[in-house]
């Protein structure tokens, strides 16, 4: 101990005790016991204490302050503790649980136990809570302020809730019912059971509510405020009701019952039953009403007032009427009898019967009549006055006539003559018969005559007056003739002789005859003849007079005779001899023979000589003395040498590619290629170039450099051009086309022709143009520019024009046409025409346009802008237009027809015409259009969109269309059939038909899907699903099919024969079927199988297993079958005839098998085996066994056979006549045999051998 105050003390003892304190102030303490006990204190003040303790306990303490404790146990406890101010708290337990919490202010807790639990928690408020349990139990929540909660518990429970506010709650249980809401503010709910119960609701506030439930019942309701209410029950039961208030209630029942309700009003009611019955009422008041009825009655009605009615009964009688008012009405009757009368009056009436009779009548009055019998005979008659007539008969004669007066006449004849008429005034006359024969003659007078014959004669004549005549019969002999007067004249006679001419004037002769001979002959005059005759004989001569002569014959020999006088002759013959002559005196002579080898000899003195041999060598020769020498072979290659010394040489290949060159030197260039084209160049130096091409193209070109160019073409056209630069440019054509230009720069410019035009050009610059052409037309042209252009043609036409700027037109015409127009800016045009047609036209700019013409016809424009358009012809058409906006449009014509258009936007279109046709057409957009014709037809559609159409035809044909979206589609038809479609929303559809037949078809979904049809057949089929599948089916003859599922599967079916099929399903099986022979078939598993079948026959079959397997067959003819296992097996077995066997085992084995004769076999084994058979005749057989064998074998005579064994061996044979056999063995052998007679036989043996034998003789 040591003070004075630095106070210190220790102690220490021999148990190993110390104690240490030391002071002033730095507190230190220590203290450490006999039992491992130590305790630790230091202070001032960054205090700290430890002390650990014998069962391995340790705290820490440590502070100024950053506070930290911390305590640690043997057992595994571990405490932690740390401020200022990061709190954290640990604590970990010997269990495994942990906890720890951290603030300053992220909160954080967790906890964490062995068991598998943790809990978890952290704020600063993103607030996080999680706890999980060992029994699987998890919880987490979240917030700031997403709220979010989850919990799912070990039995599958789960809940989760999130918010901030898109609210959502799911809760989902171990027992399958789901829980969910979801809002902020689409307000959504879901429940869903285990038992198959559904509930949804969502709000905000298109409000839905569903609710479907375990025993098939569905409710929904849906609003904002389309309200919708719907229930559907597991009975088949459905109830719709929508409303805000286009209200729509359905109900359908099990039964087949079918109630729509539908108001706002628009009323809708249908009512369908299981009888077939169904009511539809539908008004807002375009009042419908329908009634039909499982009889086949129908009643329909639809007001506002078009009105239409129509009923159908129950024996096929249908009436219709319709107002509104195109008054129609319709009956027709069971016996076919149809009535139709339809009035305001574009009258019709129209009947027809059951014998065939057709009668029409239509008034107002583009009177029609028509009447149509049975026998095939129709007539026809329609007034008011574009009469038609027609009448056609059963035997095919067909008569038309329609006048008015485009007369037409049509009459056709069942023996296949017709005859058509057709006047005003383009006669037609037409005539054909059976026979073949065919005229026609049309008239007014482009004349036609057409006939044709039976016998093949064809006749023509056409006139106005390109005349015709045509004549053809059938012997082939044909005559063309063809005036007015270009003749041409044709003659071919069925032995080929043809003969043609055709005159003004290109004279052109040509006949053919049978014999092959032409003649041709070809004037106007270059002159051509030609004759060819069948021997091959040719002869042709070419005058003008270029003559030619050629003849050419059968043997091949031709000669060819050329004057005017570039003399030729030619002569080749059949042998292939050529001979040429050619005088005027370039004297030549050629020859060539048949084996190639050519001569030409050439005098007149620039002689050639020339010899061409059969192997294609050619050589020339040419003296005088510019001497030549010329060599060509037969691959083509030539070669020319040319001296006496302006030397040349020439080569050209085989590809037809030639060179030459000559020099001495003014050198030339010449070169030839394969294409026939030549190029030429020659200089020193006149630069001259040459180009001449295979078509004839000739270019030169002359340089050094007075330019000059030239080109001539093979069609005659020249062009020069001269330069440097007093240009001259020269064009002549083969036509006579001259143009010349001349400039520097007194520009002349003239050209001319080949028509006689002349054309001059002269500036520099008191312009001045002249043209003149050949039909005396003169154009001048005066500027700079008092601008002055005159025109005068031939035909009496002057134009003038005179500008600087009180700008000046005319022009008047040799037909009177005057024409003036005056501008700079006053512009006015006017044109006066000698038929007294007037055109005006003022502007600047108040457009002004009139024009008159002769026929009355009458236009008038005028603008800025209330645009005004009118025009009126001769014929009463009329057009008018007015615009700047309000567009109005107007057009009648001669016709009748009426068109109007009015604009702006309320758009009108109407359209009438002359046919009755009326077509209304209004849109901007409540659209409206309507089109009603002659015939009754009527068209209509309303939209923007309550959508309305309705189309009515002619033949009666309704259709009704009307949604919005209560979609609703009708249509009825003359024939009585009716459809109705109705859909609404998505997919609400509700259809209906009914046919002429009295087939009536409904269909109603959204989805309680109901399906009905009933025929005039009495078949009614129904379905109905959702799905409670539920289907029906009856027919007229009795036959009923019946189906419903969900899933009791039900089956049943019954026929008009009496057949009853039953079917029931999910799976307790059962099948049963019964037929009106009194067949029965019964089967029934799941599976305790039974079988049963009884027939009309009296044949039983039974089976039933689950396996005390039973079968048992019986028939008519008193067979029975019968088998029993599993497994004491039996069976048994009787037949007709008697025949009875029977086997029964498991395993006393037996058998027994009797038949009809009295036989019968007994087994019966396992082995104590016997064995019996006895026949009717007596005999028996037995054969035990086992093993103390006994064989017996009697028969109807008496005999006995015994045969024991095992083996002490004994036979005994007896038969009727008194034989007795013995033998017994094993081995002391005995035989013994006795007979009838006396007779004695022993032979006892083992080995004292005794044979005895005695008969009745004593011997």
């Amino acid at each position: 101990e040591s003070k004075s105050d630095g106070t210190v003390r220790q102690e220490s003892k021999r148990d190993g005790t110390v104690r240490q304190e030391s002071r002033r102030d730095g507190t230190v303490r220590q203290e450490s016991g006999r039992d491992g006990t130590v305790r630790q204190e230091s202070r001032r003040d960054g205090t700290v204490r430890q002390e650990s303790s014998r069962d391995g306990t340790v705290r820490q303490e440590s502070k100024r302050d950053g506070t930290v404790r911390q305590e640690s146990r043997r057992d595994g406890t571990v405490r932690q503790e740390s401020k200022r101010d990061g709190t954290v708290r640990q604590e970990s337990r010997r269990d495994g649980t942990v906890r720890q919490e951290s603030r300053r202010d992220g909160t954080v807790r967790q906890e964490s136990k062995r068991d598998g639990t943790v809990r978890q928690e952290s704020r600063r408020d993103g607030t996080v809570r999680q706890e999980s349990r060992r029994d699987g139990t998890v919880r987490q929540e979240s917030r700031r302020d997403g709220t979010v909660r989850q919990e799912s518990r070990r039995d599958c429970t789960v809940r989760q809730e999130s918010r901030r506010d898109g609210t959502v709650r799911q809760e989902s249980r171990r027992d399958g019912t789901v829980r969910q809401e979801s809002r902020r503010d689409g307000t959504v709910r879901q429940e869903s059971k285990r038992d198959g119960t559904v509930r949804q609701e969502s709000r905000r506030d298109g409000t839905v509510r569903q609710e479907s439930k375990s025993d098939g019942t569905v409710r929904q309701e849906s609003k904002r405020d389309g309200t919708v209410r719907q229930e559907s029950r597991r009975d088949g039961t459905v109830r719709q009701e929508s409303g805000r208030d286009g209200t729509v209630r359905q109900e359908s029942r099990r039964d087949g019952t079918v109630r729509q309700e539908s108001s706002r009003d628009g009323t809708v009611r249908q009512e369908s039953k299981r009888d077939g019955t169904v009511r539809q009422e539908s008004r807002r008041d375009g009042t419908v009403r329908q009634e039909s009825r499982r009889d086949g009655t129908v009643r329909q009605e639809s007001r506002r007032d078009g009105t239409v009615r129509q009923e159908s009964g129950r024996d096929g009688t249908v009436r219709q009427e319709s107002k509104r008012d195109g008054t129609v009405r319709q009956e027709s009757r069971r016996d076919g009898t149809v009535r139709q009368e339809s009035g305001r009056d574009g009258t019709v009436r129209q009947e027809s019967r059951r014998d065939g009779t057709v009668r029409q009548q239509s008034g107002r009055d583009g009177t029609v009549r028509q009447e149509s019998k049975r026998d095939g005979t129709v007539r026809k008659e329609s007034g008011r006055d574009g009469t038609v007539r027609q009448e056609s008969k059963r035997d095919g004669t067909v008569r038309q006539e329609s006048e008015r007066d485009g007369t037409v006449r049509h009459e056709s004849k069942r023996d296949g003559t017709v005859r058509q008429e057709s006047k005003r005034d383009g006669t037609v006359r037409q005539e054909s018969k059976r026979d073949g024969t065919v005229r026609q003659e049309s008239e007014r007078d482009g004349t036609v005559r057409h006939e044709s014959k039976r016998d093949g004669t064809v006749r023509q004549e056409s006139k106005r007056d390109g005349t015709v005549r045509q004549e053809s019969k059938r012997d082939g002999t044909v005559r063309q003739e063809s005036g007015r007067d270009g003749t041409v004249r044709q003659e071919s006679e069925r032995d080929g002789t043809v003969r043609q001419e055709s005159e003004r004037d290109g004279t052109v002769r040509q006949e053919s005859e049978r014999d092959d001979t032409v003649r041709q002959e070809s004037r106007r005059d270059g002159t051509v003849r030609q004759e060819s005759r069948r021997d091959g004989t040719v002869r042709q001569e070419s005058k003008r007079d270029g003559t030619v002569r050629q003849e050419s014959r059968r043997d091949g020999t031709v000669r060819q005779e050329s004057g005017r006088d570039g003399t030729v002759r030619q002569e080749s013959r059949r042998d292939g001899t050529v001979r040429q002559e050619s005088g005027r005196d370039g004297t030549v002579r050629q020859e060539s023979r048949r084996d190639g080898t050519v001569r030409q000899q050439s005098g007149r003195d620039g002689t050639v000589r020339q010899e061409s041999k059969r192997d294609g060598t050619v050589r020339k020769e040419s003296g005088r003395d510019g001497t030549v020498r010329q060599e060509s072979k037969r691959d083509g290659t030539v070669r020319q040498q040319s001296g006496r010394d302006g030397t040349v040489r020439q080569e050209s290949g085989r590809d037809g590619t030639v060179r030459q060159e000559s020099g001495r030197d003014g050198t030339v260039r010449q070169q030839s290629g394969r294409d026939g084209t030549v190029r030429q160049e020659s200089r020193r130096d006149g630069t001259v170039r040459q180009e001449s091409r295979r078509d004839g193209t000739v270019r030169q070109e002359s340089g050094r450099d007075g330019t000059v160019g030239q080109e001539s073409k093979r069609d005659g056209t020249v062009r020069q051009e001269s330069k440097r630069d007093g240009t001259v440019r020269h064009e002549s054509r083969r036509d006579g086309t001259v143009r010349q230009e001349s400039r520097r720069d007194g520009t002349v410019r003239q050209e001319s022709g080949r028509d006689g035009t002349v054309r001059q050009e002269s500036s520099r610059d008191g312009t001045v143009r002249q043209e003149s052409s050949r039909d005396g037309t003169v154009r001048q042209e005066s500027s700079r520019d008092g601008t002055v252009r005159q025109e005068s043609s031939r035909d009496g036409t002057v134009r003038q024009e005179s500008k600087r700027d009180g700008t000046v037109r005319q022009e008047s015409g040799r037909d009177g046409t005057v024409r003036q127009e005056s501008g700079r800016h006053g512009t006015v045009r006017q044109e006066s025409k000698r038929d007294g047609t007037v055109r005006q036209e003022s502007k600047r700019d108040g457009t002004v346009r009139q024009e008159s013409k002769r026929d009355g016809t009458v236009r008038q424009e005028s603008k800025r802008d209330g645009t005004v358009r009118q025009e009126s012809k001769r014929d009463s058409t009329v057009r008018q237009e007015s615009r700047r906006d309000g567009t109005v449009r107007q057009e009648s014509r001669r016709d009748g027809t009426v068109r109007q258009e009015s604009r702006r936007d309320g758009t009108v279109r109407q359209e009438s015409r002359r046919d009755g046709t009326v077509r209304q057409e209004s849109g901007r957009d409540g659209t409206v259009r309507q089109e009603s014709k002659r015939d009754g037809t009527v068209r209509q559609e309303s939209r923007r969109d309550g959508t309305v159409r309705q189309e009515s035809e002619r033949d009666g044909t309704v259709r009704q269309e009307s949604r919005r979206d209560g979609t609703v589609r009708q249509e009825s038809r003359r024939d009585g059939t009716v459809r109705q479609e109705q859909e609404s929303g998505r997919d609400g559809r509700v259809r209906q038909e009914s046919g002429r037949d009295g087939t009536v078809r409904q269909e109603s979904r959204r989805d309680g899907t109901v399906r009905q049809e009933s025929r005039r057949d009495g078949t009614v089929r129904q379905e109905s699903r959702r799905d409670g599948t539920v289907r029906q089916e009856s027919k007229r003859d009795g036959t009923v099919r019946q189906e419903s599922k969900r899933d009791g599967t039900v089956r049943q079916e019954s026929r008009r024969d009496g057949t009853v099929r039953q079917e029931s399903g999910r799976d307790g099986r059962v099948r049963q079927e019964s037929k009106r022979d009194g067949t029965v078939r019964q089967e029934s598993r799941r599976d305790g199988t039974v079988r049963q079948e009884s027939r009309r026959d009296g044949t039983v079959r039974q089976e039933s297993k689950r396996d005390g397997t039973v079968r048992q067959e019986s028939r008519r003819d008193g067979t029975v079958r019968q088998e029993s296992r599993r497994d004491g097996t039996v069976r048994q077995e009787s037949s007709r005839d008697g025949t009875v066997r029977q086997e029964s085992s498991r395993d006393g084995t037996v058998r027994q098998e009797s038949s009809r004769d009295g036989t019968v076999r007994q087994e019966s084994s396992s082995d104590g085996t016997v064995r019996q058979e006895s026949s009717r005749d007596g005999t028996v057989r037995q054969e035990p066994s086992r093993d103390g064998t006994v064989r017996q074998e009697s028969s109807r005579d008496g005999t006995v056979r015994q045969e024991p064994s095992r083996d002490g061996t004994v036979r005994q044979e007896s038969s009727r006549d008194g034989t007795v056999r013995q033998e017994s063995s094993s081995d002391g052998t005995v035989r013994q045999e006795s007979s009838r007679d006396g007779t004695v036989r022993q032979e006892p043996s083992r080995d004292g051998t005794v044979r005895q034998e005695s008969s009745r003789m004593a011997r």
